[in-house]
């Protein structure tokens, strides 16, 4: 469907068609378009812009715990209010790393070793993790270089190290992962 989509201008230009307006059709807002796009597209657009991919990854994490955290309430026994809660650490396999978790549900990854016989770069000794400081919205972690900036290509201000078992319930940054994995820190 989307072969002719090979550069980014095309992808825009294809995406800017959807918007317009035309004799039959009243056009469409960017909010309407993005709950629309087939996954196709979605991905040539992480492609081309990396940085809009990661963002989509985030609010797809944001929208499931979102989801999680509604269907919980919906179906909760109790009538009180509900408590401010955090998500609670998965239970994690052996094999499974504690701080790797990954995906919409932060499921447990595997150990990344590039050294099969090192340290996983998620959990190592020593390994720990922070918020982005001026983030509102605290579902996920981020490395640090212990200078008070995030690992990410985009250096967000970090807040002080979190604890362990804190961390052990956030899936972390995408940005982050990609960094800690390519970097092999």
């Amino acid at each position: 469907m989307t072969s002719h989509l090979q550069t980014p201008d095309d992808v825009r230009a294809f995406l800017r068609l959807c918007l317009a307006p035309r004799a039959d059709f009243p056009g469409r807002t960017v909010k309407e378009l993005a709950r629309i796009m087939p996954a196709e597209l979605v991905e040539k657009v992480a492609v081309h812009a990396p940085r809009i991919g990661a963002l989509r990854e985030v609010a797809d994490l944001a929208h499931a715990a979102y989801l999680t955290a509604l269907g919980d309430w919906i179906t909760a026994e109790t009538t009180a209010a509900p408590a401010a809660e955090q998500p609670t650490a998965p239970q994690v396999a052996p094999s499974k790393c504690t701080q790797n978790l990954v995906g919409q549900r932060a499921v447990p990854g595997d150990h990344h070793r590039p050294d099969p016989t090192g340290p996983c770069t998620f959990c190592q000794s020593g390994r720990t993790y922070v918020f982005n400081a001026r983030s509102v919205n605290r579902h996920m972690k981020h490395a640090h270089d212990g200078d008070g900036r995030t690992v990410c290509p985009s250096r967000l201000e970090a807040t002080d190290p979190m604890p362990d078992d804190q961390a052990a319930r956030l899936p972390l940054c995408p940005q982050c992962r990609q960094t800690l994995t390519t970097d092999d820190n």
